[in-house]
């Protein structure tokens, strides 16, 4: 997690300034059980004594989204999927196929939806093991995965935010 601290370095530098800013962080999928200990290490070593109560603890970091796109995935093109109104259903223009292989002109792209639910739940569980029993975490649930039928499967967002005036 070397190239995030940078980033949170910042967000905590204006949470300091402001401590009335509410930041959240959106997260990638991750596929390691390391990469959920390193990252919640990482969040941690912001926590700060509170202001007025030096017994309490506050952390700029007010929430957590997880998972929405695994990037650097690769179809080629007889995966695609056809989309309505397009010339013969392709996903991307004819020439780019016949000439790459692929579905999408630059090769890789971003995976979504019922393809990474069962990864998209699994962070979610973990994360909710994981911060539910971290003293001063409050965690809620924000359910909402949707697959292509419309119907909710609810559980792909847990927010652990900071409670009301502190900690």
């Amino acid at each position: 997690m070397p190239g995030l601290r940078p980033i949170l370095d910042v967000l905590a530098r204006y949470f300091r300034d402001d401590p009335t800013l509410v930041i959240g962080l959106k997260l990638p999928p991750y596929v390691y059980s390391t990469q959920f200990d390193e990252l919640l290490q990482v969040i941690a070593t912001y926590s700060r004594p509170y202001p007025s109560d030096e017994s309490r603890r506050i952390n700029p970091f007010a929430f957590l989204t997880s998972t929405n796109t695994l990037g650097q995935t690769l179809f080629f093109a007889e995966q695609a999927v056809p989309l309505p109104g397009r010339p013969g259903g392709a996903a991307t223009s004819d020439n780019v196929v016949a000439s790459t292989g692929f579905a999408l002109p630059a090769a890789l792209g971003g995976m979504a939806g019922e393809a990474l639910h069962p990864l998209a739940l699994g962070n979610v569980y973990t994360l909710r093991q994981l911060l539910v029993v971290r003293e001063g975490v409050s965690v809620f649930e924000k359910l909402s995965i949707e697959d292509n039928k419309g119907s909710g499967h609810s559980g792909t967002d847990v927010e652990a935010r900071r409670p009301a005036g502190g900690a």
